[in-house]
């Protein structure tokens, strides 16, 4: 059960909802400056409250896929695989997931090597290490 729950919370870290509806990726076109603004390889490392560490890696290519991979106290927890689109300053993922498909929006900035990407609840910082 405590796995579950583990597994439960750091799925809404990595596909967290869009602090506010964004528009529909089908509505604008991205544009190549866009997409070169986050391609790269991105690291999260942290601790949860109950001390426990972990560090999140983000994969962004340039042919437009995801991973997301998550290592859990040392050791490799769970990797999602998808594809992201970027338009007006919005990152768009959608991951493969065993129930279905993860659909997620987030504002995202980039700051020299720092990649931000905030939803309603939850501004976190990737570093480039690529």
């Amino acid at each position: 059960m405590k796995k579950a729950l583990l597994l439960f919370w750091v799925l809404l870290l990595l596909t967290g909802c869009a602090s506010k509806p964004a528009a529909d990726p089908s509505e604008t076109e991205e544009t190549a400056d866009e997409r070169q603004e986050v391609v790269g390889v991105w690291r999260n490392a942290g601790q949860y409250e109950e001390g426990k560490d972990f560090v999140e890696t983000l994969t962004l290519d340039e042919n437009g896929g995801c991973t997301v991979h998550l290592e859990f106290m040392g050791e490799d927890y769970q990797t999602l695989e998808g594809s992201y689109t970027v338009q007006g300053g919005v990152l768009f993922t959608e991951y493969a997931d065993e129930g279905g498909k993860i659909s997620r929006s987030f504002q995202y900035t980039r700051d020299g090597r720092e990649l931000i990407l905030k939803t309603e609840t939850k501004t976190v910082t990737y570093l480039k290490i690529d």
